[in-house]
């Protein structure tokens, strides 16, 4: 689902008197990273803002900054501050100019920092004191019931939470009142807390991690938002990813994982050499794939990119995709209508023909039938298949599902019996549909579900990368990975034409002789051997053509976005008449 890659390393060497580096913070440019970097101190990195480049590393040496070792670090989002707090059991907040401004010492060495979104609010804690600072007065003192272990305000910076060591939270407003104290079902320390941010449907939920392996949500009032999710693993950190789907969890068995917003563990996307202490993103380059910095209790620092891959399916004109790594969406492209579908487990594969749809889960293939009677969409789950093989492509018919891994087809019915060991589905009666599988020597194969033979139905001169049958199943368009495409008459083999300039082709799922296939943003429509009808779309996309139905025509963007485009056929029809 998720590939992640080292982009550069960067390491601080611990000595016997403590670890590397305890925390990292970027301004809201995301172009300065600061390092707590133990009793090396603070160090800045600038960082390139178009690529993941470190451009100068620096450190900060200030007459009147810490005596001792740099442990936390936070700037303000706003920009114009930050913050740091050392074992010299001081809080420094500093002017974005790296010239120290206030300073607060606490009866201990600080734990946290916390900064208030709106307004330059800081809480700090040591032990069980709580220090809530407003530039530049001096700060208010309180003393709780235990040991301050981490804090985190809410998005409009109207509340905030302080987790403890006796397992309690307490949640206060801005004035630091007590609204609340919420209190852990065992009493573990809790190690980490963040509220949902602005952009979720529901901002005031409270995320609490600690040590008894557990995740627990929480209303603003204390209430509980949902059933406490249990782990296999100590959880040290959370952050959200930018949609609000999903958290980022690093953990005490050395490794990050993605969790879902509604506590389903998807994966692991990174393992470390020591415990992750810190995990933040850096850049989104695009949907589907970002920069992130983490560090390590050994004192490394590593820039990772992590590429989630797409996951898609078009079929007469509904295309489905994956949502937050656990939800699906199914969008009527002809009726622009859509629904949402709460699978509650990671969705590796999704495959759609007629009223069905396959959904490929950890160790499960799901059925959903489409209530047909309905004028929405809706779908309900009709069968679950144990299925614990690898599959690079998944397709589906009336009564089969299929399974393609490298070069293996396997045909499995909706009992979970394998019927046939043999991509695009051509159709046919229920439970004799037939196949077209194109192979990377350029052949191009039938095979029907119910038949155990293979009929070789012709080769182009390339690498086969896409493929479609016309509505009559008369013709077969073949796009070559020399961005050619093939149009063949099935019936005699006979190739009819073919065109320069396609990555994608679609046959119109109305009118048997229109082709539309396309490159980059240029749009191609040819009615039988007639001239090439050309036309640039109005919003230029790198994407390709997934159907075609009636005058319009379908794109999966690069962003694994299904986008419409209307086609005017005046043109073609003045064509075919000539």
């Amino acid at each position: 689902m998720f590939v992640t890659r080292r982009i550069w390393e960067e390491r601080f060497y611990p000595t016997d008197k403590g670890w590397g580096v305890f925390d990292i913070a970027l301004d809201p440019e995301k172009r300065i990273l600061l390092i707590a970097a133990f009793e090396k101190g603070l160090q800045r990195f600038r960082l390139d803002g178009q690529s993941a480049a470190i451009l100068e590393r620096s450190p900060i040496k200030e007459k009147h900054g810490h005596r001792g070792n740099v442990i936390k670090v936070s700037w303000h989002p706003l920009g114009k501050r930050f913050a740091t707090c050392g074992t010299d059991s001081l809080t420094i907040i500093w002017k974005d100019d790296f010239t120290p401004e206030q300073q607060v010492r606490l009866a201990e060495i600080p734990q946290t920092l916390a900064w208030n979104p709106t307004v330059h609010i800081l809480i700090t804690a040591a032990g069980p004191q709580l220090a809530s600072i407003s530039v530049p007065r001096d700060p208010s003192l309180y003393r709780l019931q235990s040991n301050i272990w981490c804090a985190a305000w809410n998005h409009i910076g109207q509340i905030y939470a302080v987790g403890l060591d006796n397992g309690a939270v307490s949640v206060r407003d801005r004035r630091d009142n007590e609204m609340c104290l919420i209190h852990g079902t065992l009493n573990a320390p809790v190690w980490d807390v963040a509220w949902t941010p602005a952009e979720a449907p529901r901002p005031d939920v409270l995320v609490v991690l600690d040590w008894s392996c557990a995740i627990g949500f929480y209303q603003a009032t204390g209430k509980q938002f949902r059933a406490t999710c249990k782990l296999d693993f100590v959880p040290l950190r959370v952050s959200f990813s930018p949609d609000w789907h999903l958290l980022y969890v690093c953990a005490a068995d050395k490794k990050i994982y993605v969790v879902s917003i509604d506590g389903v563990v998807i994966g692991k996307i990174a393992e470390c050499r020591s415990w992750p202490l810190r995990f933040l993103q850096r850049r989104t380059t695009s949907t589907y794939k970002s920069d992130f910095l983490v560090i390590g209790a050994d004192g490394l620092i590593n820039m990772l990119q992590i590429a989630f891959d797409k996951c898609w399916h078009y079929h007469s004109g509904l295309y489905a995709s994956r949502e937050s790594l656990v939800n699906l969406s199914v969008r009527s492209l002809e009726r622009n209508r859509e629904t949402t579908i709460a699978v509650g487990e990671a969705v590796h594969k999704i495959a759609l023909y007629r009223s069905l749809m396959a959904v490929v889960v950890p160790n499960a293939v799901v059925i959903y039938r489409q209530n047909t009677q309905e004028m929405m969409l809706r779908y309900e789950e009709v069968t679950r298949m144990a299925f614990q093989r690898q599959c690079n492509v998944v397709l589906l018919a009336a009564q089969h599902v299929v399974m393609v891994h490298q070069a293996k087809i396997e045909a499995m019915n909706f009992q979970g019996a394998v019927t046939q060991v043999c991509v695009n589905v051509t159709g046919g009666s229920p439970g004799q549909e037939s196949l077209c599988v194109a192979l990377i020597d350029g052949a191009v194969i039938r095979l029907f579900l119910n038949q155990p033979f293979l009929h070789t139905l012709l080769k182009i001169p390339s690498v086969p990368i896409g493929l479609d049958v016309n509505l009559n199943h008369s013709k077969l368009a073949v796009v070559g990975e020399n961005n050619v495409i093939y149009v063949y008459d099935l019936a005699s083999k006979v190739m009819l034409y073919q065109e320069p300039g396609a990555d994608s082709c679609a046959w119109n799922q109305y009118h048997p002789d229109m082709l539309a296939f396309s490159t980059g943003s240029l749009l191609k429509i040819k009615m039988r051997e007639n001239k090439v009808h050309t036309r640039r779309t109005e919003t230029p996309m790198n994407g390709k053509v997934i159907g075609y139905a009636g005058s319009k025509v379908f794109y999966e963007t690069t962003e694994a976005k299904a986008v419409v485009v209307d086609v005017p056929h005046t043109m073609l029809i003045h064509q075919s008449k000539a």
